[in-house]
């Protein structure tokens, strides 16, 4: 019977073998806590080397890609009220949660954590650490760390009823990106999301990632859905024509660009402009970047 009131979420898709290490590190570091893997309709025989290793873990095949979406259905499957992500590469280290349970239950506003991440076998802290720990958005009393509008999935816990509240995670990016837009729409249904150095995750990259252009071609592209999406119209202008300006030497500007135009109508059906609250604090968080 477990004691853990957080359930832990992997999406994976045709990493079997990062996965299976992953989950043997959170068996050893995590053994209480419920595991949900989201096949993201691999071909490498995932969902069977998974039950045949780990059957404690529940499973959800999919049939098909839905990209960092995908944690979504795993959100809705778990049954305690907290969940952590890990990515097929990352896992949580011993004690870790319990700390997160303890500030979730201390603060009821807040519902999202990011924690430490450390890097590779050096365990080389994340560069991200240092921008959350330093936020521009200071530290509100009534939260065990500073406030956020972005973290690394690798190394969040959710409320789940904050998660489901607005959404979950915007199927439209896909991947890459869908950090920033969940910790804004949390931040503008009245959640808080803070930093929390005392909770460490470790992330081992893949050497299955994908290349740099393709990283850069995401990160553009979302980039511009994303302001089109939550920021005022002149902002979703204004982002359109600079990435216009740069796709006339860049070729992988060009490239996002015209990914990002072929959404376009679907951001314009899933447009909810932000309060000017959240918005304020969007742009201290852009500018001090």
């Amino acid at each position: 019977m477990t004691t853990s009131r957080t359930t832990i979420v992997i999406a994976t898709r045709n990493r079997c073998d990062g996965l299976l290490r992953t989950l043997q590190h959170l068996d050893d570091g995590a053994p209480g806590s419920p595991v949900v893997v989201v096949d993201n309709g691999s071909a490498d025989g995932t969902a069977q080397r998974v039950s045949a290793r780990f059957p404690r873990v529940r499973v959800l095949r999919l049939h098909r890609n839905l990209g960092a979406s995908a944690r979504n259905l795993g959100v809705r499957a778990a049954r305690t009220p907290y969940v952590a992500f890990s990515d097929d590469d990352s896992w949580w280290a011993p004690g870790a949660l319990a700390r997160v349970e303890a500030a979730f239950d201390a603060h009821p506003r807040l519902g999202l954590v990011t924690g430490r991440t450390l890097v590779g076998e050096q365990e080389r802290p994340d560069p991200i650490n240092h921008l959350l720990a330093d936020s521009p958005l200071g530290r509100d009393p009534d939260l065990p760390g500073p406030s956020v509008l972005g973290f690394l999935c690798c190394a969040a816990v959710v409320r789940r009823e904050a998660h489901l509240g607005v959404g979950g995670i915007h199927p439209l990016l896909f991947f890459l990106g869908e950090e920033r837009l969940l910790a804004w729409d949390l931040a503008a249904a009245g959640w808080s999301c803070c930093y929390l150095d005392t909770a460490v995750a470790h992330h081992h990259p893949s050497p299955r990632r994908g290349g740099a252009h393709a990283r850069r071609v995401l990160e553009l592209r979302n980039d511009l859905l994303t302001a089109w999406l939550r920021k005022p119209v002149r902002d979703g202008v204004a982002a359109t024509a600079a990435l216009a300006r740069r796709a006339l030497g860049d070729r992988a500007a060009r490239t996002a660009l015209g990914e990002a135009v072929r959404r376009l109508p679907a951001a314009a059906r899933g447009r909810s402009a932000l309060p000017h609250r959240v918005l304020r604090h969007v742009e201290l968080v852009e500018g001090a970047a």
